[in-house]
């Protein structure tokens, strides 16, 4: 854990005990709901990789047309949800803050457009979600 937050100094942060870290849409303003996160920002913003890692799987969820991806990253597995385009494929191996996409589009329920990508972190040894700011605290 410690060398995934180390040297991460751009972006917004999750809480006050992670400032300075890197948040995948530069910018973005993320808020926590339950185990994942949502993460907002403007039309046609790059989703970048927060760390060096692997892409285990894209899905196209059809109900949407939105993309999700899954990185692994050592011992944990994060997804990005709701990405409108991708540009790598299964198998790469990413760089930290290499584009790994484009946010996708929401519609609240009075009709207002937004832009998000919804964020989930797993242990992969017991594919149990954890929080995403237990993910990113500083020990």
């Amino acid at each position: 854990l410690q060398k995934l937050i180390k040297n991460n100094t751009v972006g917004s942060s999750f809480s006050t005990s992670t400032r300075g870290l890197n948040l995948p849409v530069e910018g973005g303003k993320l808020t926590e709901e339950g185990y994942g996160a949502t993460i907002t920002g403007k039309r046609g913003d790059s989703v970048r990789t927060m760390h060096e890692g692997k892409v285990e799987e894209i899905i196209l969820m059809e109900r949407t047309n939105h993309y999700t991806v899954y990185l692994s990253y050592g011992a944990h597995l994060v997804t990005f949800a709701n990405l409108s385009s991708v540009c790598v494929k299964k198998g790469d191996v990413v760089k930290k803050d290499q584009k790994i996409g484009t946010i996708g589009r929401g519609v609240t329920a009075e009709g207002k457009e937004y832009y998000y990508i919804r964020l989930a972190v797993y242990a992969r040894n017991s594919q149990k979600q954890l929080f995403v700011s237990d993910f990113f605290k500083k020990k």
